[in-house]
């Protein structure tokens, strides 16, 4: 039989197809008529059983074909979001847009948020935004400076602005969660 190489195409893994309940149903169903065809006489009987074999290695790669794309997807997936971790860490504060990240993974905004969400289960926005507030909340109890120039060092505008993102990501302001967690003892001994 004429077959498109997807089912057996690699040496290392063994020529086999994982499919759904209904797909597998479809294949019994078509081997279960492809038995009755057999045991029959018909002179256009081996042209049918050609046609349901036919059938069912159509439907054996379209199932394939779906598992390589999406194992691709995961393979993909795993190293863009190896990559825009390292990217995060060295530019969260010089950005806070997720184009910036898509640009640097060389992908589409669409393509790269899809690719993270499905990975960390969260959008590259949020992740970002978590980054920022991690750094906030770090320098907020590891250090004695000033929130207004704690928000210069994380990049917002003023203040203000910082502290309505602060508050809308951690659920207090920052002056509240400085009050709350303390000045570490390090901050406090190199004053």
């Amino acid at each position: 039989m004429a077959c498109n190489g997807i089912l057996f195409n690699n040496i290392y893994q063994q020529p086999h197809v994982s499919m759904s309940e209904k797909i597998f149903e479809d294949v019994n169903l078509i081997i279960d008529k492809m038995k009755y065809y057999n045991a029959s006489q018909n002179r256009f009987d081996h042209s049918i059983l050609k046609t349901y074999l036919q059938l069912i290695l159509a439907l054996c790669s379209r199932e394939k074909q779906k598992q390589i794309e999406n194992l691709a997807d995961v393979e993909d997936g795993i190293e863009a979001t190896a990559n825009f971790q390292s990217i995060l860490e060295v530019f969260f504060l010089q950005s806070k847009d997720v184009s910036f990240y898509a640009a640097k993974e060389g992908i589409s905004t669409s393509a790269f948020s899809k690719k993270i969400k499905h990975r960390f289960g969260k959008s590259p926005s949020k992740l970002i935004q978590e980054r920022v507030a991690l750094e906030a909340k770090k320098l907020l109890h590891l250090t004695t400076d000033p929130i207004k120039e704690i928000a210069a060092r994380l990049n917002f505008d003023d203040e203000f602005y910082f502290s309505r993102y602060f508050k809308k990501q951690v659920g207090v302001s920052p002056k509240q969660f400085r009050e709350r967690v303390g000045i570490s003892i390090v901050a406090k001994q190199s004053m």
